[in-house]
């Protein structure tokens, strides 16, 4: 089961979200979506909608059954406005759609529509443990700080999916040795141990690496309840030393009850949507590549695996995986309409997440690497040009563009707005590195007719531009030029310069002509009904593609 799009309105963060996995209907998704962003940023909405779609679907088949009892979940809480209802939807690559709905005015009419018993939805949240002092009672303190060193003192609290797991394994591995002594297998206990024990390893190899290694871990046996305090447990090995799963590493342990998790259960892995948040807690880098990598060989390929992370590990898997999408939730403001994509896969503002400019700026010499404003290197990266990479950021404007890449190897590419001709090739030559648009914005280029033509060939070019022609004539006299001009550092103390570009700008402005007015028209401000076109279809164009590649050769 994979998911090709959803849309989340009214959801928690979320007024309306839509994540398209194949904008470009090419009907393939990936078997790998990779949620990244800050904290506090969004990504662990996205589960919880999974874990209400996953109820309500186990609760629409109890409802069949008019004897068993249930009780409806109360999703007040997850209601972004208590004005309106939740609406979850669902578009399978398939086609098949799973809607959700409630209404706030009446919670008895919440509803699930399409065909849920054909869905299946299968995650586990993070785990925050906190550490716990557990002194062994009748030994001094000290003792056991100073002589005990095997056995540290301080352990964490087993989580919910250790108690749940390690008792199925090991019951499992129970059963297959007792019917083997009634003689009702041909198995040994060689062949049961190799059964259950040889994978697990097989996945901690892949993690941690071969034994011997200084990070190495080997699992060695299931512990039976009665040698602990009536629950199982598992028995490790690290250099030469053995221990308890209770006193390894918080992320050793993220690592042993996830992969566990898939081998026990592996019914709820199968055609599914599979989704792990905060998957990277405690991990090093290396690691979070390895345990991501056999977390995607372990999930069948008929199943779809769901991670949020801001962690570098992940990026950099996700990147270099074939099937792997990411999804960047950073600095966008859920209190207006989003629609968001994959990221192309030579972007690398994604890194921004995980790692100062400057390791990054290491890490991309010899690349023809240009910093934008803004989060348009989302946009310009979306159109694939050899051999460049576009590095954008919130806090990244013309200013710290030309500071930038003043006597370095980078480049820069800034907005028009209202710089004249004349000033653009004063500002080149002033700052090699550095290239402007020729229109405003790079919403102008979006929203050309022409742009918009090669994306729908039905479009009305002439009425489009009547349309712009009476927006801009309405608006002109609100456009304060010279204002603008003066935050631009380039024209500190040149009031003169800044008075005479505003008035020629000014000029143009007033111009009918769509040429001459068109390249100083601020549309992301002014057009306020745009066309309906999403900024990603817009943006990968060959008109766009051409307009930008001409302006990088200039």
């Amino acid at each position: 089961m994979f998911i090709k799009k959803l849309q989340f309105k009214n959801f928690k963060r979320f007024s309306d979200l839509v994540i398209d996995l194949d904008p470009k209907n090419s009907g393939e998704s990936p078997k790998l979506v990779l949620l990244i962003g800050a904290n506090g940023s969004g990504k662990s909405c996205i589960f919880d909608g999974f874990k209400v779609l996953e109820y309500e679907i186990k609760l629409s088949e109890l409802k069949k059954n008019s004897e068993v009892k249930f009780k409806q979940m109360d999703y007040e809480y997850m209601l972004k406005n208590p004005k309106f209802d939740i609406g979850l939807k669902i578009i399978r690559s398939d086609g098949k759609i799973l809607k959700y709905e409630t209404d706030p005015q009446n919670r008895g009419l919440d509803h699930i529509q399409g065909e849920p018993e054909t869905f299946s939805f299968y995650g586990r949240n993070s785990s925050k443990i906190v550490p716990e002092i557990t002194p062994n009672p009748g030994i001094d303190f000290v003792d056991q700080v100073t002589q005990n060193l095997d056995n540290p003192i301080k352990t964490i609290f087993r989580d919910e999916r250790f108690l749940s797991d390690v008792p199925t394994y090991s019951y499992l591995r129970q059963e297959a040795l007792n019917q083997a002594t009634l003689n009702k297998t041909t198995q040994t206990v060689d062949d049961i141990n190799e059964q259950f024990y040889a994978p697990l390893n097989r996945s901690l190899q892949n993690i941690f690496g071969h034994g011997g290694s200084e990070i190495s871990l080997i699992f060695k046996a299931i512990l039976p309840a009665t040698t602990f305090g009536g629950s199982p447990n598992l028995l490790f090995q690290k250099g030469n030393s053995e221990i308890l799963y209770d006193y390894l590493s918080h992320g050793e342990k993220q690592a042993v009850v996830t992969i566990l998790d898939i081998m026990v259960r592996p019914q709820f892995y199968t055609d599914s949507i599979v989704y792990f948040d905060e998957l990277d807690l405690h991990l090093h880098t290396s690691l979070q590549v390895n345990l991501l990598e056999e977390i995607v060989r372990l999930v069948p390929d008929s199943s779809q695996v769901w991670v949020s992370s801001h962690a570098l590990g992940f990026i950099q898997f996700t990147q270099e995986y074939e099937k792997g999408a990411i999804i960047d939730f950073d600095s966008l403001n859920f209190d207006e309409e989003q629609e968001l994509s994959p990221l192309p896969k030579n972007s690398l503002n994604v890194f921004e997440v995980a790692v100062p400019k400057t390791t990054l700026e290491t890490i991309l010499k010899g690349k023809r690497v240009y910093f934008c404003e803004g989060k348009n290197d989302r946009y310009y990266n979306l159109l694939d040009i050899e051999d460049v990479v576009f590095i954008g950021g919130t806090r990244r404007n013309k200013d710290s563009i030309l500071f930038d890449t003043r006597d370095t190897d980078y480049n820069g590419i800034i907005d028009r707005d209202y710089l004249t001709d004349g000033e653009i090739e004063i500002l080149k030559n002033e700052y090699k590195n550095i290239r402007v648009l020729g229109l405003y914005s790079i919403e102008n280029y979006w929203y050309h007719p022409e742009n918009i033509f090669e994306v729908d060939p039905d479009f009305n070019i002439d009425e489009y531009k009547k349309l712009l022609l009476d927006v801009k004539n309405d608006c002109a006299f609100k456009l304060d030029i010279s204002s603008s001009r003066k935050k631009y550092l380039f024209f500190k103390e040149k009031n003169e310069t800044i008075e005479r570009g505003a008035e020629e700008v000014a000029n143009l402005l007033k111009s009918d002509e769509f040429e001459v007015y068109y390249p100083y028209f601020d549309v992301k401000k002014y057009l306020k009904k745009k066309p309906n076109f999403s900024t990603e279809k817009l943006s990968q164009t060959n008109w766009f593609k051409t307009q930008i590649e001409n302006i990088l050769k200039s």
